[in-house]
């Protein structure tokens, strides 16, 4: 769990959507730059990701996209729980707990498994599968990606709290999304 406390008080799930494909993609990019053929959908909502957890199986399913959740606490807006990855394999979804990790600077960004047997990179626009770093440099990356990630998401915010980026977002509770999503 990690406190993403953000200039103006703003609340971190539309930044965290914004920042982490782009860190991941166009490491030395500037932080607005577009996403252009990206297969990774990135969600954020505050609430249990196993609640969820059969939405975010079905979609990847149906559309084949990897898909990273961030689930934030309801009676604490600014604690991320976790980011759980849901990627398709040979047999069937994958689902688990990732953490983004810079192995050292100017590196892109990864994203490493919680029990560090995986790491997955964006390679032409898709995640795909990349060597895992060395437990020495772990701790160390982990610490730095959230770093880099914190620093563009507070780019992505105005000193009031407003998001500057043209986007939109939807309020599901789980019951409504279980409902139109079967």
């Amino acid at each position: 769990m990690i406190d993403i406390t953000l200039a103006g008080g703003a609340c971190p799930a539309r930044p965290l959507t914004h920042a982490l494909p782009r860190a991941m993609a166009y490491p030395r990019d500037a932080d607005d730059v577009p996403l252009e053929n990206c297969n990774l959908a990135v969600t954020a909502f505050h609430g249990d990701v196993r609640e969820l957890m059969p939405l975010f199986i079905k979609t990847v399913m149906n559309t084949g996209r990897p898909h990273l959740v961030a689930d934030f606490e309801v009676a604490a807006p600014t604690m991320c729980r976790s980011l759980c990855l849901f990627i398709q394999v040979a047999e069937g979804i994958m689902v688990g707990k990732v953490e983004p990790c810079i192995v050292r600077p100017g590196a892109p960004m990864i994203l490493v498994t919680a029990d560090r047997t995986r790491a997955f990179t964006m390679e032409d626009g898709k995640l795909v599968d990349c060597q895992v770093p060395r437990p020495a440099r772990t701790k160390q990356g982990i610490a730095r990606g959230w770093a880099e990630l914190i620093r563009r998401m507070n780019a992505s915010v105005t000193q009031t709290g407003a998001f500057r980026h043209a986007s939109w977002e939807v309020h599901l509770s789980p019951l409504a999304a279980a409902a139109a999503f079967g």
